[in-house]
Protein backbone atom coordinates (compact mmCIF):
# COMPACT_ATOMS: atom_id res chain seq x y z
CA UNK A 1 0.00 0.00 0.00
CA UNK A 2 1.27 3.36 -1.01
CA UNK A 3 2.05 5.36 2.19
CA UNK A 4 -0.23 8.23 2.76
CA UNK A 5 1.77 12.29 2.51
CA UNK A 6 1.44 11.80 6.16
CA UNK A 7 3.27 8.99 6.27
CA UNK A 8 6.08 11.20 4.66
CA UNK A 9 6.96 13.54 7.45
CA UNK A 10 9.50 11.73 9.90
CA UNK A 11 9.17 11.84 12.90
CA UNK A 12 12.45 13.16 14.01
CA UNK A 13 13.79 13.78 17.35
CA UNK A 14 10.50 14.87 19.70
CA UNK A 15 12.37 16.56 23.33
CA UNK A 16 8.92 16.15 24.67
CA UNK A 17 8.85 12.22 24.16
CA UNK A 18 11.90 12.32 26.34
CA UNK A 19 10.33 14.25 28.63
CA UNK A 20 7.23 11.71 28.67
CA UNK A 21 10.32 9.25 29.38
CA UNK A 22 11.11 11.33 32.05
CA UNK A 23 7.40 11.27 34.00
CA UNK A 24 7.52 7.80 33.47
CA UNK A 25 10.84 6.97 35.39
CA UNK A 26 10.15 9.75 38.12
CA UNK A 27 6.84 7.69 38.85
CA UNK A 28 8.27 4.18 38.83
CA UNK A 29 11.20 6.08 41.36
CA UNK A 30 8.31 6.97 43.20
CA UNK A 31 7.07 3.64 44.09
CA UNK A 32 9.53 1.87 44.20
CA UNK A 33 11.85 4.13 46.38
CA UNK A 34 9.41 5.88 47.98
CA UNK A 35 5.81 4.07 48.06
CA UNK A 36 4.07 6.13 45.36
CA UNK A 37 0.96 3.88 45.56
CA UNK A 38 0.74 4.35 41.92
CA UNK A 39 3.57 5.15 40.61
CA UNK A 40 3.93 1.35 38.93
CA UNK A 41 1.68 3.01 35.86
CA UNK A 42 5.29 4.60 34.74
CA UNK A 43 5.57 1.18 33.10
CA UNK A 44 2.45 2.00 31.04
CA UNK A 45 3.47 5.06 29.76
CA UNK A 46 6.97 3.39 28.75
CA UNK A 47 4.70 0.32 27.05
CA UNK A 48 2.71 2.61 24.77
CA UNK A 49 5.73 5.21 23.91
CA UNK A 50 8.06 1.73 23.25
CA UNK A 51 4.82 0.41 20.85
CA UNK A 52 4.62 4.13 18.93
CA UNK A 53 8.34 4.67 18.53
CA UNK A 54 9.17 1.22 16.97
CA UNK A 55 6.15 0.59 15.00
CA UNK A 56 7.14 4.47 13.26
CA UNK A 57 10.18 3.54 12.96
CA UNK A 58 9.60 0.17 11.38
CA UNK A 59 7.20 1.98 9.02
CA UNK A 60 9.74 5.07 8.19
CA UNK A 61 12.59 2.44 7.09
CA UNK A 62 9.90 0.61 5.16
CA UNK A 63 8.46 3.93 3.38
CA UNK A 64 12.53 4.71 3.17
CA UNK A 65 13.63 1.83 1.84
CA UNK A 66 10.74 -0.50 0.70
CA UNK A 67 11.83 -3.06 3.39
CA UNK A 68 12.90 -3.11 6.91
CA UNK A 69 16.14 -5.05 8.16
CA UNK A 70 15.72 -7.79 10.83
CA UNK A 71 19.26 -7.95 11.34
CA UNK A 72 19.92 -5.14 11.42
CA UNK A 73 17.05 -4.12 13.46
CA UNK A 74 18.08 -6.76 15.77
CA UNK A 75 21.23 -5.61 16.39
CA UNK A 76 20.56 -2.38 17.00
CA UNK A 77 18.46 -3.25 19.94
CA UNK A 78 20.89 -5.49 21.53
CA UNK A 79 23.34 -2.93 21.62
CA UNK A 80 20.85 -0.63 23.21
CA UNK A 81 20.33 -2.96 25.59
CA UNK A 82 22.36 -5.41 26.44
CA UNK A 83 25.31 -3.68 27.84
CA UNK A 84 23.49 -2.08 30.72
CA UNK A 85 21.52 -5.40 31.41
CA UNK A 86 24.74 -7.60 31.06
CA UNK A 87 26.09 -4.91 34.00
CA UNK A 88 23.61 -4.70 36.36
CA UNK A 89 23.52 -9.27 36.21
CA UNK A 90 27.55 -9.16 36.63
CA UNK A 91 27.41 -6.54 39.49
CA UNK A 92 24.61 -9.02 40.73
CA UNK A 93 26.78 -12.10 40.50
CA UNK A 94 29.63 -10.90 41.53
CA UNK A 95 28.01 -9.23 44.99
CA UNK A 96 25.37 -11.74 45.49
CA UNK A 97 26.98 -13.83 48.01
CA UNK A 98 27.65 -11.01 50.38
CA UNK A 99 23.79 -10.92 50.68
CA UNK A 100 21.44 -13.59 51.60
CA UNK A 101 18.30 -13.36 49.26
CA UNK A 102 16.49 -16.42 48.37
CA UNK A 103 15.71 -16.67 44.33
CA UNK A 104 18.90 -14.74 43.54
CA UNK A 105 20.33 -17.31 41.15
CA UNK A 106 16.68 -17.75 39.45
CA UNK A 107 16.17 -14.14 39.24
CA UNK A 108 19.70 -13.68 37.25
CA UNK A 109 18.86 -16.48 35.18
CA UNK A 110 15.43 -15.45 34.41
CA UNK A 111 16.25 -11.83 33.71
CA UNK A 112 19.25 -12.83 31.77
CA UNK A 113 17.05 -14.48 29.59
CA UNK A 114 14.28 -12.19 29.42
CA UNK A 115 11.71 -14.15 31.04
CA UNK A 116 11.33 -12.41 34.19
CA UNK A 117 7.41 -11.82 33.19
CA UNK A 118 6.86 -15.16 32.74
CA UNK A 119 8.17 -16.21 36.19
CA UNK A 120 6.56 -13.63 37.81
CA UNK A 121 3.18 -14.12 36.12
CA UNK A 122 3.02 -17.33 36.61
CA UNK A 123 3.10 -18.35 40.32
CA UNK A 124 6.83 -17.70 41.41
CA UNK A 125 6.32 -13.49 41.92
CA UNK A 126 6.34 -13.68 45.55
CA UNK A 127 10.05 -15.27 45.57
CA UNK A 128 11.70 -12.92 43.13
CA UNK A 129 9.85 -10.01 44.77
CA UNK A 130 13.08 -9.93 47.17
CA UNK A 131 15.77 -10.10 44.53
CA UNK A 132 17.90 -7.17 42.90
CA UNK A 133 16.37 -8.58 39.80
CA UNK A 134 12.71 -8.06 40.50
CA UNK A 135 11.93 -5.10 38.54
CA UNK A 136 13.14 -6.66 35.45
CA UNK A 137 9.72 -8.80 34.65
CA UNK A 138 8.70 -5.26 32.24
CA UNK A 139 12.02 -5.56 30.03
CA UNK A 140 11.17 -9.15 29.14
CA UNK A 141 7.88 -7.66 28.46
CA UNK A 142 9.45 -5.45 26.11
CA UNK A 143 12.35 -8.01 24.37
CA UNK A 144 9.25 -9.88 23.50
CA UNK A 145 7.70 -7.54 21.58
CA UNK A 146 10.90 -6.61 20.01
CA UNK A 147 11.06 -10.34 18.51
CA UNK A 148 7.78 -10.56 17.58
CA UNK A 149 6.20 -7.44 16.33
CA UNK A 150 8.39 -6.50 13.21
CA UNK A 151 8.22 -9.84 12.38
CA UNK A 152 4.02 -9.50 12.40
CA UNK A 153 4.37 -5.78 11.07
CA UNK A 154 5.94 -7.34 7.90
CA UNK A 155 3.79 -10.26 7.47
CA UNK A 156 0.97 -7.55 7.75
CA UNK A 157 1.73 -4.98 5.63
CA UNK A 158 2.30 -7.62 2.80
CA UNK A 159 -1.60 -8.92 3.50
CA UNK A 160 -3.61 -6.16 4.65
CA UNK A 161 -4.26 -2.36 3.92
CA UNK A 162 -3.16 0.22 6.76
CA UNK A 163 -7.08 0.53 7.77
CA UNK A 164 -7.29 -3.09 8.29
CA UNK A 165 -4.39 -3.48 10.24
CA UNK A 166 -5.85 -0.44 12.62
CA UNK A 167 -9.19 -2.57 13.30
CA UNK A 168 -7.01 -5.59 13.83
CA UNK A 169 -4.57 -3.73 16.52
CA UNK A 170 -7.72 -1.95 18.39
CA UNK A 171 -9.72 -5.34 18.49
CA UNK A 172 -6.24 -6.43 19.89
CA UNK A 173 -6.32 -4.08 22.41
CA UNK A 174 -9.91 -3.87 23.51
CA UNK A 175 -9.46 -8.13 23.32
CA UNK A 176 -6.86 -7.64 25.70
CA UNK A 177 -8.46 -5.70 28.26
CA UNK A 178 -11.23 -7.74 27.87
CA UNK A 179 -9.37 -10.99 28.65
CA UNK A 180 -7.79 -9.29 31.93
CA UNK A 181 -11.02 -8.45 32.80
CA UNK A 182 -12.39 -12.03 32.37
CA UNK A 183 -9.39 -13.61 34.00
CA UNK A 184 -10.05 -11.38 37.11
CA UNK A 185 -13.52 -12.30 37.24
CA UNK A 186 -12.58 -15.64 37.36
CA UNK A 187 -10.41 -15.20 40.80
CA UNK A 188 -6.82 -14.76 38.93
CA UNK A 189 -4.96 -12.18 41.42
CA UNK A 190 -2.77 -9.06 40.79
CA UNK A 191 0.51 -10.83 40.02
CA UNK A 192 -1.48 -13.28 37.25
CA UNK A 193 -3.04 -9.94 36.01
CA UNK A 194 -0.18 -7.54 35.89
CA UNK A 195 3.21 -9.40 35.53
CA UNK A 196 1.94 -12.16 32.77
CA UNK A 197 2.79 -11.33 29.01
CA UNK A 198 -0.84 -12.66 27.93
CA UNK A 199 -2.15 -9.42 30.53
CA UNK A 200 -0.11 -6.71 30.08
CA UNK A 201 0.55 -6.69 26.49
CA UNK A 202 -2.11 -4.14 25.54
CA UNK A 203 -0.56 -1.15 26.01
CA UNK A 204 2.29 -1.74 23.36
CA UNK A 205 -0.76 -3.06 21.00
CA UNK A 206 -1.78 0.23 21.41
CA UNK A 207 1.25 2.09 21.33
CA UNK A 208 1.63 0.40 17.68
CA UNK A 209 -2.13 1.32 16.51
CA UNK A 210 -1.17 5.21 17.57
CA UNK A 211 1.50 5.02 15.10
CA UNK A 212 -0.62 4.00 12.31
CA UNK A 213 -3.56 6.66 13.22
CA UNK A 214 -0.60 9.36 13.04
CA UNK A 215 -0.03 7.96 9.83
CA UNK A 216 -3.52 8.13 8.94
CA UNK A 217 -3.82 11.55 10.04
CA UNK A 218 -4.11 11.64 14.12
CA UNK A 219 -1.16 14.10 14.54
CA UNK A 220 -2.13 16.36 17.23
CA UNK A 221 -4.90 16.65 19.62
CA UNK A 222 -6.49 19.96 21.99
CA UNK A 223 -4.48 21.65 25.05
CA UNK A 224 -7.34 20.47 26.78
CA UNK A 225 -7.13 17.14 26.45
CA UNK A 226 -3.64 17.10 26.87
CA UNK A 227 -3.87 18.35 29.86
CA UNK A 228 -7.00 15.96 31.06
CA UNK A 229 -4.69 13.20 30.29
CA UNK A 230 -1.66 14.65 31.95
CA UNK A 231 -4.24 15.21 34.89
CA UNK A 232 -5.72 11.33 35.00
CA UNK A 233 -2.25 9.90 34.63
CA UNK A 234 -0.85 11.93 37.69
CA UNK A 235 -3.98 10.82 39.94
CA UNK A 236 -3.23 7.30 38.76
CA UNK A 237 -0.11 8.05 40.09
CA UNK A 238 -1.33 9.34 43.75
CA UNK A 239 -4.35 6.97 43.95
CA UNK A 240 -3.55 3.68 42.30
CA UNK A 241 -2.87 0.88 44.18
CA UNK A 242 -1.61 -3.00 43.28
CA UNK A 243 -5.10 -4.75 43.47
CA UNK A 244 -7.17 -6.36 41.10
CA UNK A 245 -9.56 -3.54 40.32
CA UNK A 246 -7.01 -1.11 39.65
CA UNK A 247 -5.28 -3.81 37.40
CA UNK A 248 -8.67 -3.90 35.33
CA UNK A 249 -9.63 -0.46 35.05
CA UNK A 250 -6.86 1.32 36.40
CA UNK A 251 -4.73 0.28 33.08
CA UNK A 252 -6.71 0.75 30.10
CA UNK A 253 -7.35 4.22 31.55
CA UNK A 254 -3.66 4.83 32.12
CA UNK A 255 -2.92 3.29 28.56
CA UNK A 256 -5.35 5.77 26.67
CA UNK A 257 -3.99 8.79 28.70
CA UNK A 258 -0.57 7.72 27.92
CA UNK A 259 -1.59 7.69 24.09
CA UNK A 260 -2.90 11.01 24.51
CA UNK A 261 0.20 12.35 25.66
CA UNK A 262 2.30 11.24 23.40
CA UNK A 263 0.22 13.14 20.61
CA UNK A 264 0.36 15.71 23.08
CA UNK A 265 4.12 15.70 23.01
CA UNK A 266 4.22 16.04 19.13
CA UNK A 267 1.56 19.41 19.56
CA UNK A 268 1.41 22.82 20.57
CA UNK A 269 0.48 23.63 23.49
CA UNK A 270 1.00 23.38 27.34
CA UNK A 271 1.75 19.85 27.76
CA UNK A 272 4.71 19.88 25.24
CA UNK A 273 6.01 23.04 26.82
CA UNK A 274 6.19 21.23 30.29
CA UNK A 275 7.74 17.95 28.96
CA UNK A 276 10.07 19.73 27.05
CA UNK A 277 11.78 21.31 30.19
CA UNK A 278 15.76 20.50 30.16
CA UNK A 279 15.84 18.72 33.40
CA UNK A 280 12.45 16.01 32.44
CA UNK A 281 13.86 16.01 28.82
CA UNK A 282 17.45 14.90 30.69
CA UNK A 283 16.19 12.50 33.41
CA UNK A 284 13.89 10.95 30.09
CA UNK A 285 17.47 10.20 27.94
CA UNK A 286 19.21 8.47 31.39
CA UNK A 287 15.42 6.65 32.39
CA UNK A 288 16.66 2.86 31.09
CA UNK A 289 19.74 3.31 33.04
CA UNK A 290 17.68 4.70 36.03
CA UNK A 291 15.61 1.82 35.60
CA UNK A 292 18.52 -0.94 35.60
CA UNK A 293 19.91 0.49 38.71
CA UNK A 294 17.55 1.58 41.02
CA UNK A 295 16.17 -2.13 42.43
CA UNK A 296 19.82 -2.97 42.57
CA UNK A 297 21.06 0.21 44.71
CA UNK A 298 17.95 -0.67 47.35
CA UNK A 299 19.51 -3.88 47.46
CA UNK A 300 22.96 -2.53 48.06
CA UNK A 301 22.05 -0.16 50.87
CA UNK A 302 19.86 -2.67 52.30
CA UNK A 303 16.52 -1.91 51.25
CA UNK A 304 15.67 0.86 53.37
CA UNK A 305 17.67 3.55 53.22
CA UNK A 306 15.83 5.19 50.66
CA UNK A 307 17.45 8.49 50.29
CA UNK A 308 20.33 6.67 49.95
CA UNK A 309 19.47 4.13 47.35
CA UNK A 310 18.31 7.15 45.47
CA UNK A 311 22.19 8.56 45.45
CA UNK A 312 23.67 4.90 45.00
CA UNK A 313 21.34 5.10 41.59
CA UNK A 314 22.08 8.24 40.52
CA UNK A 315 26.01 7.23 40.40
CA UNK A 316 25.41 3.72 39.23
CA UNK A 317 23.36 5.50 36.09
CA UNK A 318 26.19 8.00 35.14
CA UNK A 319 28.56 5.17 35.30
CA UNK A 320 27.02 3.31 33.50
CA UNK A 321 24.98 5.55 30.71
CA UNK A 322 28.48 7.37 29.93
CA UNK A 323 30.78 4.71 30.72
CA UNK A 324 29.07 1.35 29.59
CA UNK A 325 25.81 1.95 27.20
CA UNK A 326 26.98 5.04 25.38
CA UNK A 327 29.89 3.54 23.84
CA UNK A 328 28.61 0.69 22.09
CA UNK A 329 25.93 2.49 20.73
CA UNK A 330 28.38 4.48 19.08
CA UNK A 331 30.94 1.55 17.75
CA UNK A 332 30.31 1.08 14.48
CA UNK A 333 28.78 -2.12 13.56
CA UNK A 334 30.11 -4.37 10.44
CA UNK A 335 30.23 -2.73 7.31
CA UNK A 336 27.09 -3.84 5.85
CA UNK A 337 24.83 -1.82 7.85
CA UNK A 338 27.51 1.34 8.38
CA UNK A 339 27.33 3.25 11.90
CA UNK A 340 25.41 2.76 14.36
CA UNK A 341 22.69 5.38 14.53
CA UNK A 342 22.81 7.83 17.97
CA UNK A 343 19.76 10.00 17.03
CA UNK A 344 17.78 11.30 19.86
CA UNK A 345 14.76 9.98 17.91
CA UNK A 346 15.95 6.24 18.63
CA UNK A 347 16.58 6.48 22.04
CA UNK A 348 14.03 3.45 22.49
CA UNK A 349 13.78 3.82 26.14
CA UNK A 350 12.21 0.56 27.93
CA UNK A 351 11.45 0.80 31.97
CA UNK A 352 9.72 -0.16 34.58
Amino acid sequence: MAPSPTSRVRLGYVPALDGLRGVAILGVLGVHLFGLSGGFYGVDLFFVLSGFLITTLLLEEHDRNGLVSLRAFYIRRARRLLPGLGAVLVLIAAVGPLFYSPGLVASIVASGLYAANIVRGFGHSDFLAATPGAHLWSLAQEEQFYVVWPIALLALRRRLTERRVMVLLAAGFIGLVLYRAALAGAGAGWHRLYYAPDTHMDGLVLGCLLAYARRRGLTTVSALTGCVAGALVVAAFILGAQTVPWSVGGLPVVEVAAAALVLAALSPGPVRVVLSARPLVWIGALSYSLYLWQIPAMWLTGWNDRWGALALTAALTLLSYYVIERPFRRRQADGKFGVESTRPSERIVIAS
